[in-house]
């Protein structure tokens, strides 16, 4: 009975501070690609870490064709972030289909106007975009598509900046796979 009240007396305030300092210590990022981004979903808000977080298209439907890099009216996945002034790389790499990326800017209302696109690996590689500097407050959105299918494509998704100093690389995050 004493070992009993000197743990709860000791130890469970203890382990409840810890408990609490491990939440607030979490970054509020939970990475998924939504099939619509024009509302911001805080999910597909990707963060500037460099972390190559796992993304799937799978669920999502076709929702704009932007019609140059090889894209198509195919099923895309969506993610966003928004510009601090560095530059800043995007990388999807697919863990073995083809994948298309394209990267817009966006005024806050989803009125998108294209950024830069990338489809020059094959299945299986990597596919990357650079922004040479991004514009501070600047909203920015990721579409990824399998080429010339609707079916599932899973990779990840690693989205870094010069300028991020949250203990990120910089660089982009992959592996370099």
């Amino acid at each position: 009975m004493i070992l009993n009240n000197t743990y709860s007396k000791i130890y469970k305030p203890f382990f409840s501070i810890l408990f609490f300092l491990a939440l607030i210590g979490q970054t509020s990022y939970g990475q998924a690609l939504v099939d619509n981004p024009c509302s911001y979903p805080a999910g597909a808000l990707w963060p500037l870490d460099a972390v190559c977080y796992s993304a799937s298209t799978a669920g999502m439907s076709n929702l704009y064709n932007p019609g140059n890099c090889n894209s198509g009216n195919r099923d895309d996945g969506w993610a966003w972030f928004t510009g601090d002034g560095g530059i800043i790389t995007i990388t999807y790499d697919p863990d073995t289909r083809d994948a298309v990326l394209h990267v817009f800017s966006d005024d806050g209302s989803c009125s998108v106007v294209e950024v830069d696109c990338a489809d020059a690996a094959l299945s299986g590689g990597a596919e990357t975009v650079t922004i040479s500097p991004s514009i501070v407050g600047q909203i920015y959105l990721v579409r990824i598509q399998r080429y010339n299918s609707n079916q599932p494509m899973s990779g990840c998704l690693s989205v870094s900046s010069t300028n991020f100093s949250g203990g990120g690389s910089g660089g982009d995050g992959c592996g370099n796979a």
